[in-house]
């Protein structure tokens, strides 16, 4: 049996099994069944081999540390077994002992898989597009670093640490004391095996969100990967927690690999074909082992990859299987002799193992919808409990910025703000007023008070829950898929606001690479297809220096601001012009970056004024984050990098409406 022959093999080819195992989708039943028993169920070491090791770990003998120790192993993986004990102060663990000379063997395996590897190249397109010899090497690597069970213990520290603040994760303690290098000590939880969902409360949707919302966390978030996360590497407690174990493989991935690696996740998301294609062949790829000039690609390997993605998208009506676009993505860098960077490599083999699993547990799963939903959820800051949001703007106001003008007190400055917005708009009796990004509802009631028909679209959960209580007409939706919520409703407006929303268009990244710029066009195409002819946008919006994001002298600055607002998104006036220029004629813009620091300096002292109410009901992570927030824009502001423009814009007339829009994203 297959099985068999990589057991005979050795540890390293067992690794492939068992990425292999998570394919359901792939590969037959009978195979995915053989395979999958490579998780967790090899053969054990013969008792004298533990005996031998354990004798070394715990000379004073073993009945010092625990009181009870079973023979029989639990799981037995490629280099170590776990067997059940207690320990003499009582607690249950779970004891992983590293089976003799596991070091050596996985080197004599490289050896052979490193020759193997280079004649693969030499021969398949396939494996050279893969760069298969660096991924065994970074493979060789990591199984090498499993044979000192000390890193692994500190891998569960940083997990624990990582995960303390989501309740969905729970990594178990580690007993340091009696932990070695080749015996590791840590809580022993009770678990469900992955396949096994019945015995969970959870239903497989759920589960399947938790898991692809983890895999994004370490990727795309943390920089910390669990680097083989195959089904036998995590379990699920009764209640539906993600328990980790085997932390000894781990990916730090760096910020550059997340931010690229995101910037290209996110076009596909978005549905921006092109610009997924010349980004992945400029940022993710190389040839003969140097990065890629975009001078060295041909025209026709742009034009492959935009078909690819493009056909990916439509054949899925909108929701492709990454893994099969990997495949595919594959061969069309085949053809045109590029590869890509093996620790892209390594992350796309990551994200399709666990897409095999998420396959295996609901068939309908759809991993970009379930990115759609992440990303209004960031943009929404659901990590701020709802009672410390109200605590903070207390009942008055709203995160933007202010008109302080003359030095009015904040809630008049608030006040005067939305009249600023309402007059320019030419909002009164009879008009029809949308408000994209609504807040809390001021401009909405102003609006209303005006005699306007008015109605607010927002992506947050607590917004609308507020807007709702106060009588007022609100969309729960982005902006993107507000029209199929608005049927039997104005779908032509007379006016329209945006208050600060370009903020949640993209990251700085996202800007520099110019994937905000697309967003942005496309927000303005909404806009004007859903404003009468001549109707009137208001966008109030932050701004910083274009050197910010394009010159090099300023990279130190833009490091600094992309670690302090990782989700955050500015963009530059010139580039505000630019994107609407083809659906807005600009009528009025007025510089007011005066109101900044008073704005922001009042949610510092509000928070300060309200820190021990607030520890009460959010974590010490969220206030730590939300006040370096606020003294980062503060910061900018009083260095003269960060600017506040009101820009009154009139659409452009647009022939056929109907088409004036976008593809669903």
């Amino acid at each position: 049996m297959v099985r068999d022959l990589l057991v005979a093999l050795g540890p390293a080819y067992v690794k492939v099994g068992q990425v292999l195992s998570t394919r359901v989708d792939a590969l037959p039943a009978r195979w995915v069944a053989e395979l999958a028993v490579l998780r967790d169920r090899m053969a054990p070491e013969p008792a004298a081999a533990v005996t031998a090791v354990l004798s070394r770990a715990f000379p004073d003998g073993l009945a010092r540390v625990f009181s009870e120790f079973s023979q029989v192993p639990v799981a037995a993986g490629t280099v170590a077994q776990v067997h059940r004990a207690r320990l003499v102060t009582g607690e249950l663990v779970a004891v992983k002992i590293l089976r003799p000379r596991a070091e050596d063997r996985l080197r004599a395996d490289f050896t052979v898989l490193l020759a193997l590897a280079g004649a693969a190249e030499r021969l398949s397109t396939a494996a050279r597009v893969l760069n298969l010899r660096g991924l065994v090497v970074e493979l060789r690597d990591l199984l090498l670093s499993q044979t000192d069970l000390t890193r692994e213990a500190r891998n569960h520290r940083r997990f624990a640490r990582e995960f303390a603040d989501d309740d969905t994760i729970r990594i178990p303690r580690v007993f340091g004391a009696v932990s070695s290098p080749e015996v590791l000590v840590t809580e022993f939880v009770e678990g469900i095996d992955p396949y096994d969902i019945g015995r969970v409360a959870c239903d497989a949707g759920t589960l399947a969100r938790r898991v692809d919302d983890l895999v994004d966390r370490m990727i795309f978030v943390s920089g910390l990967c669990h680097a083989d996360l195959h089904p036998g590497n995590f379990f699920w407690t009764a209640a539906g927690r993600i328990v980790l174990v085997d932390l000894g493989l781990v990916h730090d991935v760096s910020e550059e690999e997340r931010q690229h690696l995101l910037a290209f996740y996110s076009a596909v998301l978005d549905g921006f074909d092109e610009f997924a294609a010349a980004y992945v062949l400029r940022h993710l790829t190389r040839l003969a082992g140097e990065p890629v000039e975009e001078s060295d690609v041909p025209a026709a390997a742009f034009e492959a990859v935009g078909r690819l993605v493009r056909k990916h998208w439509i054949d899925s009506a909108g929701r492709p299987s990454f893994s099969a676009m990997f495949v595919d993505l594959l061969g069309v860098l085949g053809q045109h002799r590029l590869q890509l960077r093996h620790h892209y490599s390594r992350l796309f083999l990551t994200l399709v193992t666990v897409e095999g699993y998420l396959f295996s547990l609901d068939p309908t799963f759809d991993t970009l919808e379930n990115a759609r939903r992440k990303r209004v959820e960031q943009a929404e800051y659901v990590s701020i409990p709802p009672a410390a949001d109200a605590l903070v703007l207390q009942g008055f106001a709203t995160y933007s910025t202010a008109l302080f003008g003359d030095g009015a007190d904040p809630r008049q400055a608030w006040a005067d703000r939305d009249r600023l917005v309402l007059d320019a708009l030419g909002v009164g009796p009879g008009t029809s007023f949308l408000d994209v990004g609504c807040g809390r509802g001021q401009l909405l009631v102003a609006a209303e008070h005006r005699g306007a028909k008015a109605l607010g679209v927002t992506i947050s959960r607590t917004e609308h829950e507020v807007c709702t209580a106060r009588g007022l007409d609100v969309v729960l939706s982005s902006w993107e898929d507000a029209d199929r919520h608005l049927a039997g409703r104005a779908g032509v407006f007379d006016a329209m606001a945006a208050i600060e929303m370009d903020g949640h268009l993209g990251t700085l990244h996202e800007n520099r690479v110019g994937l905000f710029d697309l967003r942005l066009e496309r927000f303005f195409a909404w806009a004007q297809a859903h404003l009468r002819t001549d109707g009137k946008l208001f966008v109030q919006t932050l701004s910083v220096p274009e050197q910010l994001l394009h010159d090099p002298a300023e990279a130190a600055e833009f490091e600094r601001l992309t670690g302090a607002l990782p989700w955050f998104g500015f963009s530059t006036l010139p580039q505000m012009i630019r994107c609407s220029d083809r659906y807005f004629a600009v009528e009025q813009v007025l510089d007011h970056s005066g109101d900044l620091l008073p704005t922001h300096a009042f949610w510092r002292d509000n928070v300060n004024r309200q820190l021990p109410d607030l520890r009460r009901i959010a974590s010490d992570e969220t206030i730590v984050l939300v006040r370096r927030q606020l003294d980062t824009l503060i910061g900018l502001a009083e260095s003269g990098r960060l600017s506040l423009y009101r820009i009154l814009l009139r659409a452009r007339n647009a022939p056929d409406r109907t088409t004036a829009s976008h593809r669903p994203g």
